[in-house]
């Protein structure tokens, strides 16, 4: 265990001086003012709180670090998906585009062929017809 000033009750033992309101260290003799000690006590465990309260915020942080950091990696997943979706249906327009081409390419092919063929006929009818 130890005492209030941070060193073990066995071999930190202090007797205080009400008179003069000092602690004389056992172990070393050196004279202490009661009221230093007990402020410097008090910081020390102000300190303490600070320092507990600092490691839970980190470990929080780290916490949620840890989520955002998997967050990120399923909105990239997500991404991709998206991407690779988009992919798709540009191919499969572009696909039915090509294929709305040549059916109009070939609508344009027997149009032309058709008026070629009437224009055929006509000449023929008006060289009966003279």
């Amino acid at each position: 265990a130890n005492d209030d000033y941070g060193g073990s009750k066995k071999s930190h033992n202090t007797n205080t001086n009400t008179a003069n309101n000092t602690i004389i260290c056992d172990r070393c003799s050196n004279k202490f003012d009661a009221e230093e000690l007990h402020s410097a006590n008090q910081k020390i465990h102000q300190l303490t709180a600070k320092v507990t309260t600092l490691q839970i915020q980190t470990a929080l942080y780290s916490k949620e670090n840890i989520l955002l950091s998997k967050k990120a990696i399923q909105l990239e997943e997500q991404k991709k998906e998206a991407c690779h979706q988009a992919e798709q249906l540009h191919n499969e327009q572009l696909f039915q585009m090509e294929n709305e081409k040549l059916v109009l390419v070939k609508e344009v092919r027997d149009t032309i062929a058709l008026y070629f063929d009437a224009r055929e006929r006509t000449k023929r009818l008006e060289k009966e017809n003279r």
